[in-house]
């Protein structure tokens, strides 16, 4: 499992960055998205979760079109969804922090991850779990 970043996120902002990244390193070279990750960030308005949760289909286009990110329709189409979805934890919750602060173990986070965000196997939930809150998943 990756080590989690020196600096966990704290902001639903940065919650959503950690979940794209999530998503498009799944079945993808690690070291080729971060490579590629200043161009996601542009890309994905620096990952304003407010701001892609209202893309249309004209910004799916203009995704597909950037070669300075990667062009999966996807795992594109899963981050504006994603984003949307982080907006209702956000408003059920208060912020994408104190949901995961709900459960009662890492794991359970990640098993509910898994289920409410696309393009998020069980095992990426549990890395992405484990990289924001520094708890070791099992599984």
């Amino acid at each position: 499992m990756s080590e989690p970043p020196a600096d966990r996120p704290t902001t639903d902002d940065e919650y959503f960055e950690e979940l794209t990244r999530a998503v498009f390193q799944g079945g993808l070279d690690g070291p080729a998205i971060e490579a590629k990750w200043p161009g996601f960030r542009r890309a994905f308005s620096n990952f304003s979760v407010r701001d892609v949760s209202d893309y249309l289909p004209d910004d799916v286009d203009r995704l597909m079109s950037d070669p300075q990110i990667v062009r999966s329709l996807r795992k594109i189409e899963a981050t504006i969804e994603n984003a949307a979805e982080l907006l209702l934890v956000a408003i059920e919750h208060g912020s994408f922090r104190e949901y995961l602060e709900s459960f009662p173990t890492p794991e359970a986070a990640a098993e509910d991850v898994a289920g409410r965000f696309r393009q998020l196997g069980t095992k990426a939930a549990a890395v992405f779990v484990h990289r924001v809150t520094g708890q070791p998943v099992a599984g």
